[in-house]
């Protein structure tokens, strides 16, 4: 019964954090790449979200849901906070090879852990369109989309056009 869960859980919320906590771990555990190459680094874990939300799209809805929709949807600061807390270690490797990336010279300085939200932000955003790809199959491809996205980053970022496809589309 529904009433069931309150034994394990204090709360909805509790239920919604416990729920977020799992599918970001899950996330996370795709992100890390052994690649040599930073910006092959990067390109891994945008090719790694994008089949994250291809082949776990109940765990992908659940941290759209919690941390990209707009909407508060656990209210009180101290139950949301281990939410943020997770999804920035996920990204630490993203983060990580953003800062080899400028310390090779690859991409122009700049601060890692903004240029990691902005393209997590972006790939989230892109996975999006799977709704719209759904209805309109020849209209949209929304992993092309992702993908060109991250890679119109990396060149904003400073990358080379050369190499920010290269580690794009190995």
């Amino acid at each position: 019964t529904a009433g069931a869960l309150y034994r394990y859980f204090s709360s909805k919320d509790a239920l919604l954090v416990a729920l977020a906590l799992r599918a970001i771990e899950a996330l996370g555990a795709r992100l890390t790449s052994t690649s040599s190459s930073p910006l092959e680094g990067i390109a891994h874990a945008c090719h790694a979200f994008i089949r994250f939300a291809e082949q776990e799209p109940e765990l992908a809805s659940i941290i759209a849901l919690l941390v990209a929709d707009p909407r508060v949807l656990v209210p009180e600061p101290t139950q949301a906070a281990p939410i943020a807390q997770a999804l920035t270690g996920a990204l630490l490797p993203v983060r990580a090879r953003f800062e080899e990336a400028q310390g090779q010279g690859v991409l122009q300085p700049g601060d890692s852990t903004e240029r990691t939200m902005q393209l997590w932000a972006g790939l989230q955003g892109a996975v999006q369109l799977r709704k719209l790809e759904r209805l309109a199959p020849n209209l949209i491809s929304a992993s092309r989309v992702a993908l060109s996205l991250a890679e119109t980053m990396l060149i904003g970022f400073g990358a080379k056009p050369a190499q920010a496809h290269a580690a794009m589309n190995p």
